[in-house]
């Protein structure tokens, strides 16, 4: 199951629940990577340091390597993610705006490269 970390937001949660069901969305949507909304975990940072508006970074992990997904696939994957976030940033209101970026990451994951484990409760 992917897990995608967001970086940079100090948003109310009814935001970051909207920012989650566009991550999720938008990831499902995309055939090649074989996932449903349900299959996506999304976190949120706190960064803890006051700083400057930086952007936003999005780190994408834990995506099983498969010769359908691509480096072109995955740019792709990434540019597309990184354009919905920051329209719907822009919609939410004036503090979003100062962000400079919006930033995607995508890595692959092989069993064969690193370990995995799941513990169902």
């Amino acid at each position: 199951m992917p897990v995608v970390k967001v970086y940079g937001l100090s948003a109310k949660t009814a935001q970051l629940k909207k920012l989650r069901q566009v991550i999720k969305r938008e990831l499902s949507r995309i055939a090649e990577l074989e996932l449903g909304p349900d299959q996506v975990s999304v976190f949120f940072i706190k960064d803890p340091a006051p700083r400057q508006s930086e952007g936003i970074i999005v780190e994408i992990d834990g995506l099983y390597k498969k010769p359908e997904r691509t480096p072109d696939l995955l740019t792709a994957a990434a540019q597309n993610l990184s354009a919905k976030l920051r329209d719907r940033l822009r919609s939410m209101g004036r503090h979003f705006r100062r962000s400079h970026v919006v930033e995607v990451f995508i890595r692959t994951f092989s069993l064969a490269k690193g370990g995995f484990a799941k513990a169902d409760f």
